[in-house]
């Protein structure tokens, strides 16, 4: 086994920190019988192969020998590796969030800064992240007979690392679909769901799955796996359902759907249900779905917890003014000067009544308004009233009092 290692010049191949050397080591002691030997050898290979999204040079001739490591049965951290192999593998899609208007500004500011980036170095982070894909893409029937592994977590990432792969959705439906059918655990089925959807192949029996999950599903968070799919399958022509679905997720306590937190990296332990929901509202802003979004947000927003309200209402301001043309400041700087280029009389009705919403909603002005102080390493209270990032992005009054004023209430 792993005869092929030494047959690379790790030392002339480059990790995010230095030279490969320690590469083939690492991947050696993933046999020691030392469990503490074997977790420091994961964590080397783990913290050299990739960093912050940067996958370096020596990762796609690793990944031949961890896919041979995850092949033997007699391997005994095989959830550890497959947890970072799914990560390796949907870097992408763990990208998939809800950005905030101020970050949606400075996330364009910097990609139009990239333009001046070489274009060879582009096209070197491109390859090198496409021939770790392909490295992976060898691995896909050692993936699937994870499917059927005895620890449901292995199930479930597995379930999730196939979604990277909608290339070869026609190998992939068949194991997935009749898998969901027999599968128990609540966690591994979402993820086998949240696979149909990622896999991107509408075929009438997977639609007609999924539908029937959003129906009769004996949970609330298979309910809500199944809109997200469906949103991510059917996209503009998901069912009305999982509006509301997503709506109501938001006035749920966060992580309240779940009954346990897992510790590795699935997509139902990095990501809440209200952060999925609102990107899952902000796809299904195109038509027909645009106006029945906006009204059914603004039904609850009332209701909406209180850890998720200025996302919720970024989401409303944004659709309502940045989307309609009103453009944001170049600085990101807000005022409470008087409003020469917006005139309270000149906003649209849909305009009117989401500011109005927000300057009634107590909790978004009440949190505590931070700075960070270089000097101390915390964050300290500021004086200054609290002021609301995407009203300033929109040059608009970003103060409670001010907003307040500018609407005569």
């Amino acid at each position: 086994m792993l005869e092929r290692l030494d047959t690379i010049d790790w030392a002339n191949i480059s990790t995010c920190y230095g030279c490969a050397s320690e590469i083939p080591v690492a991947i050696r002691e993933l046999w020691s019988e030392d469990r503490d030997a074997r977790d420091i050898a994961l964590g080397t290979i783990r913290h050299m192969l990739e960093n912050q999204g940067y996958i370096c040079e020596a990762a796609p001739l690793a990944v031949p020998f961890l896919l041979e490591v995850l092949a033997n049965s007699a391997f005994q951290e095989k959830h550890l590796l497959v947890d970072f192999l799914t990560y390796l593998c949907s870097l992408p899609r763990y990208g998939e969030t809800y950005l905030m208007l101020d970050q949606r500004v400075e996330l364009q500011k910097r990609n139009e800064g990239r333009k001046r980036i070489p274009p060879g170095l582009r096209d070197v982070e491109r390859e090198r992240a496409e021939e770790t894909h392909r490295a992976l893409r060898a691995g896909l029937p050692i993936f699937c007979s994870l499917l059927s592994d005895s620890d449901p977590l292995i199930r479930e990432l597995a379930a999730f690392l196939l979604a990277a792969f909608p290339a070869d959705s026609s190998r992939l439906l068949e194991p997935v679909m009749r898998l969901l059918q027999v599968e128990k655990d609540e966690y591994a089925r979402c993820s086998l769901l949240l696979c149909l959807g990622h896999l991107q192949e509408p075929l009438p029996e997977v639609s007609q799955l999924l539908l029937s999950t959003l129906d009769h599903a004996e949970t609330p968070l298979l309910h809500y796996a199944a809109a997200r799919a469906l949103c991510l399958l059917l996209k503009e022509q998901a069912p009305e359902k999982a509006i509301d679905l997503f709506c109501q997720a938001l006035i749920h306590p966060r992580f309240s759907w779940r009954p346990a937190y897992k510790p590795c990296y699935s997509p139902w332990s990095i990501e809440d249900t209200h952060t999925l929901a609102l990107l899952s509202l902000d796809q299904l802003l195109t038509s027909p779905h645009r106006t029945r979004v906006i009204e059914r947000l603004s039904e609850v927003y009332f209701l909406v917890e209180e850890d998720s309200d200025e996302a919720c209402a970024d989401l409303l301001l944004r659709v309502a003014f940045y989307e309609e043309g009103v453009p944001a400041n170049s600085d990101g700087e807000g005022s409470d000067a008087p409003y020469s280029s917006i005139a309270f009389n000149n906003l649209t009705h849909l305009q009117q009544t989401i500011l109005r919403l927000l300057a009634d909603r107590e909790s978004l002005w009440n949190k505590p308004n931070l700075d960070f102080d270089p000097f101390s390493g915390i964050e300290i209270e500021k004086p200054d009233p609290v002021s609301l990032k995407p009203l300033a992005y929109l040059e608009l009054p970003s103060t409670r009092q001010s907003l307040r004023t500018f609407l005569h209430l």
